[in-house]
């Protein structure tokens, strides 16, 4: 399992699945350090939604509101503290699902009481690498350790079509890794997570496996 590994001070990969893997995550961060941590997104989504809200019901749209404990009792309940993330200590970066979940009355994150949270105009603004290192340069003074999750669908559909969750824009595979390669080589990150590459939409020749495998080779590389 994860925990034994983060005890260990080893810098665990995790290649999903989905991001309904967060919360697990996240928990055996907290339990393996003894200390509060962070979370930083880099997620087409909000994932801010709960069982009401969401148009599916599918726990991957539920993945930050558990870890900061809105939504089903049993759900945030998944580690020894409650919540899992103290909600100044998420960031959110280059969603582009605001207006959509705004519709569906989903949480947002200035009423979740997150202020690091950049969509994806934010993100093309500023730069990926210059909005990294803001996001880590607060993120850092209020937490020493944090998870990253990143969900391929962060990705313009065009530039990785194995993912199942449609939406228009999206980074550029280059954007995703200069926004996403100072935060995972960052000193303070424990680990990530990278998600929601589905290999039944894969071409015959796993195109999309090989392409995760490079994207993660070169973020770590720094």
């Amino acid at each position: 399992g994860l925990e034994p590994q983060l005890a260990a001070e080893r810098f665990p990969v995790v290649l999903g699945g989905c991001c309904t893997l967060i919360p697990g995550a996240v928990a055996a961060a907290r339990n393996a350090t003894g200390q509060p941590v962070g979370l930083v997104t880099i997620d087409g989504h909000l994932d801010l939604y709960d069982g009401e809200t969401s148009e599916t019901g599918e726990a991957a749209d539920l993945p930050v509101a558990l870890c900061i404990g809105h939504g089903d009792e049993q759900l945030v309940a998944v580690g020894r503290e409650r919540p899992l993330v103290d909600p100044a200590h998420v960031a959110l970066l280059a969603h582009r699902d605001s207006d959509e979940a705004r519709g569906l009355r989903a949480l947002m994150p200035e009423q979740a009481g997150i202020d690091l949270s950049w969509d994806v105009d934010a993100v093309r603004e500023r730069g990926p690498a210059a909005l990294a290192a803001e996001a880590l340069e607060h993120l850092t003074a209020r937490v020493d350790r944090f998870w990253l999750a990143i969900d391929v669908d962060v990705l313009a559909d065009d530039v990785f079509p194995a993912t199942p969750v449609k939406q228009p824009g999206g980074l550029t595979r280059d954007e995703l890794l200069e926004l996403a390669a100072p935060i995972a080589t960052d000193s303070h990150c424990i680990g990530l997570s990278f998600a929601c590459y589905d290999p039944d939409m894969d071409t015959a020749d796993r195109a999309g496996a090989r392409d995760v495998a490079g994207m993660l080779e070169r973020m770590l590389a720094g």
